[in-house]
């Protein structure tokens, strides 16, 4: 499994832990290092190309959850968990990849919405989505 793909598994985790927590995950600049870290990974272990490929596809990850938040409510953490999962797929279709990660987070927001709760916090959503984009993808 890729070393990036662990990584950002890690660190959705404790992101996840927290926001159910605290409804607080981490600070910008930390997301912003995090989702930074996957390309300098690619970099190490592919080559320039596959690292540039990684930081475009985060990139369109920050796009996509930037349009996202226009007509949801869809947070600030929530836009970065979406770039670090985009940025996890260099080589494939960043629309796929998003496609593959909404399924569960859709799923989630309805399980939890189950229990009487009008918003639910995305980061676990989301990185159902991850696990489930890894799975399917490579």
């Amino acid at each position: 499994m890729n070393p990036a793909i662990i990584i950002s598994l890690l660190f959705l985790f404790i992101a996840s832990v927290k926001d159910l927590r605290t409804r607080r995950a981490f600070t910008d600049k930390a997301w912003i290092g995090i989702i930074l870290l996957i390309p300098v990974i690619f970099l190490i272990l592919e080559g320039p190309g596959t690292a540039g490929a990684s930081l475009v596809q985060a990139i369109i990850g920050l796009l996509f959850g930037i349009f996202m938040r226009l007509f949801t409510k869809f947070g600030g953490a929530d836009i970065y968990t979406l770039a670090l999962i985009t940025a996890n797929f260099p080589n494939q279709l960043p629309i796929q990849v998003i496609a593959y990660t909404y399924i569960p987070y859709l799923a989630w927001l309805k399980i939890y919405s189950l229990r009487g709760k009008k918003t639910a916090p995305a980061i676990p959503g989301l990185t159902a989505g991850l696990i489930l984009a890894t799975i399917l993808l490579l």
